[in-house]
């Protein structure tokens, strides 16, 4: 009995392991609003500050909170796998968990601009009333979400 007991436990292991690897776990503007161009109102104010524009210097908020992040992002899928492999957790919870830790981690690059990125005109700075690269009404920064797929259709997202 005790074998079957366990290789019905690995067997469900197995399940959630490949549902977890099914999943993309996208971070960034999620938003129900789309432009004329088929694009989010907020991801296109992103994508300025991230690449930059003729106006805009570029401010990659985005890919430095990937490029610091390495071992932080690692170490995060690894506890997430041991909860599940540990059955604390199934694989959803799992990808919720990894989702609202990359939006932690791309908020907290977009609040730390004013130590990395290029300082604000000063004629931005009188226009919006602040110093502060990235951050004017909070919008953008409230706007960072996650979604999960599976086979290229969202099944869970943060909004």
């Amino acid at each position: 009995m005790a074998i079957f007991d366990s290789h019905a436990r690995f067997d469900k292991l197995l399940l959630e392991l490949k549902q977890f690897e099914s999943f993309d776990i996208r971070i960034g503007f999620i938003e129900p609003e789309f432009a004329d161009d088929g694009s989010t109102y907020m991801a296109q104010v992103a994508a300025w500050n991230e690449f930059g524009t003729d106006d805009i210097p570029a401010r990659p908020f985005l890919s430095r909170a990937l490029d610091t992040n390495h071992d932080k992002i690692r170490e995060q899928f690894r506890k997430e796998i041991n909860l599940i492999i540990e059955g604390k957790q199934d694989a959803m919870k799992a990808a919720k968990r990894l989702g609202i830790f990359g939006v932690s981690l791309v908020k907290k690059s977009i609040r730390d601009s004013r130590k990395w990125a290029e300082a604000n005109a000063d004629s931005t700075i009188e226009q919006k009333g602040s110093s502060k690269p990235l951050v004017d009404t909070g919008e953008m920064l409230n706007s960072v979400g996650w979604v999960i797929e599976k086979n290229g259709s969202p099944v869970a997202s943060s909004s």
